[in-house]
């Protein structure tokens, strides 16, 4: 959500509308300045149900479009999301993946819906984006698109809100760090992809001196 935000916030507004549809009618931390910057935020609800979905999902392209690009990220499900615009009639399709490994439990049924929803995005997708070569690589090669065009955008952020000085002394001061060995600081969800335990055996390499 905050690499979209930022796309939003630099692109040419004058040439380019860029609208969110979602799935919740809930606030989100976003919401303000999105709507502030000229886009809709338009739920579609009901994901887990498809036949409901379906329905929300042609109101939603009935009342608000037409669009010419979808540029989906909800992960296996963008092949149902991106069969239903091709119904639409949307003239470009981008799937863009995220996580490499599905996070679900690998239930028969989960494995019945992976096999078909990389089907539906193998077939309706005329665009893959991914986060990482590794990524990439992998997923370009189970969903079968060998033959389509691909590229790998990494989510960067704007950092110039970071760029001041800042008194490093009286910061590690008020953390109670010492003062005189580097600082490593790791950022990440507590979920499987992140690879949690390979960040532990980092750190006790490193306080072991192994490197």
């Amino acid at each position: 959500e905050t690499w979209l935000l930022n796309v939003l916030r630099h692109i040419d507004r004058s040439r380019f509308q860029m609208d969110f549809l979602v799935h919740t009618d809930q606030p989100c931390a976003y919401d303000e300045e999105i709507r502030s910057l000229g886009s809709k935020i338009i739920p579609c609800l009901s994901p887990s149900h498809i036949w409901t979905y379906r329905k929300s999902f042609n109101q939603t392209w009935h009342e608000f479009g037409p669009y010419d690009i979808i540029h989906s990220h909800v992960y296996l499900f963008t092949g149902f999301v991106l069969y239903l615009a091709t119904r639409a009639g949307v003239k470009y399709r981008i799937a863009h993946i995220h996580p490499l490994k599905d996070q679900k439990p690998q239930t028969f049924s989960r494995r019945v819906f992976k096999h078909f929803a990389l089907h539906l995005i193998s077939s309706y997708a005329d665009f893959l984006l991914t986060i990482s070569q590794h990524t990439h690589a992998l997923f370009k090669a189970t969903a079968n698109f060998q033959n389509k065009p691909s590229a790998v955008i990494y989510c960067g952020i704007d950092i110039n809100k970071f760029q001041k000085t800042i008194n490093r002394e009286l910061v590690r001061q008020e953390l109670r760090l010492p003062k005189d060995k580097p600082i490593i600081i790791y950022v990440a969800r507590f979920t499987a992809h992140k690879n949690h335990v390979q960040m532990i055996r980092i750190a006790n390499r490193l306080n072991h001196d192994e490197y």
